[in-house]
């Protein structure tokens, strides 16, 4: 797996219709292979982590040389709470920037299936949606 996005990042930084800054984004088992690619991976810029898998060693994760994104659920019985915020002491202590956020009231995979209840998931996911955008502006753009 980190062999192939190796590839698919030269790939993208041979390209010149891109910035050359490359990041990885996933959302559950994606979030983890995210974070995966941010531990052993060649250089890029940006991790973005959807419900994922973590790593709270603060030794591993200072591998890292980039700010990290994060959105998390409050009701996630997979990836619950305690976990997210051991993650960000981490971070922290590993000395990583990061924008690692845990929404109220909603569960695992809120962002993407907003429609299941847009009265309660409207707002986090708009909010996840500003964050990343944000995150992706401050890693990526030239």
């Amino acid at each position: 797996m980190i062999a192939n996005l190796n590839a698919a990042a030269r790939f993208l930084r041979e390209r010149d219709d891109v910035t050359g800054r490359v990041g990885t984004m996933g959302w559950c088992f994606g979030g983890g292979v995210a974070l995966t690619y941010a531990l052993g991976g060649e250089d890029h810029e940006a991790t973005a982590i959807f419900y994922g898998s973590l790593v709270t060693d603060p030794e591993i994760l200072g591998s890292i040389d980039h700010e990290v994104y994060g959105s998390f659920a409050e009701n996630d019985g997979g990836i619950p709470p305690e976990q997210v915020n051991e993650f960000v002491a981490a971070l922290r202590a590993a000395g990583i920037d990061n924008d690692v956020h845990i929404d109220d009231e909603v569960n695992h995979g809120f962002w993407l299936r907003i429609d299941g209840n847009p009265e309660l998931r409207s707002e986090p996911g708009l909010d996840a949606w500003r964050r990343l955008k944000g995150y992706l502006r401050r890693t990526l753009s030239d």
